[in-house]
């Protein structure tokens, strides 16, 4: 299994090994990078540059969830390029709503970070794998993110 590490020297979430063999594009939330699979629009992970000390220190329950794969639903696939990276509003509007201004928090006791609106009980969660949850509105589009890092690299500076 590949660790998923938050590493609060350098603001930083990735995997300790990448691992992607598939051709693929990302989405971004501020600087948070979604991997999709570029011939299905398999959610793969996330990564890159994620600051937490900005982020609303609170107690974070994750809703109850199914695990399946997350696809983007009404996205055409054809308007992205392998390896390229686009803006996740800007690609797909109706989630503006939830992500233009960047609502991040985090749970220190319990790992969990996330970022976008909270979830109501009759919305759609997917565990896509231990460390990435997305939430869905009523229209299936994406709402919230949940990321439980397998690992923390800590500083000596405490938030």
């Amino acid at each position: 299994m590949r660790e998923m590490i938050y590493d609060f020297t350098t603001h930083s979430l990735y995997y300790e090994n990448q691992g992607i063999d598939v051709p693929n594009f990302s989405l971004t939330i501020d600087t948070l990078e979604m991997v999709f699979e570029l011939q299905t629009g398999k959610l793969l992970c996330v990564q890159g540059f994620f600051p937490l000390i900005q982020a609303a220190k609170s107690n974070i329950h994750l809703p109850t969830y199914d695990k399946k794969d997350y696809l983007l639903h009404n996205f055409d696939l054809s308007t992205c390029n392998q390896n390229e990276v686009y803006n996740l509003t800007k690609k797909i509007p109706q989630t503006q709503k939830y992500f233009e201004k960047k609502f991040v928090k985090y749970d220190r006791e319990k790992g969990i970070i996330q970022i976008g609106h909270e979830m109501k009980k009759q919305e759609t969660v997917i565990e896509v794998n231990n460390n990435i949850l997305c939430g869905l509105d009523q229209n299936l589009d994406l709402k919230c993110v949940y990321i439980i890092p397998t690992r923390f690299i800590e500083t000596t500076i405490r938030f």
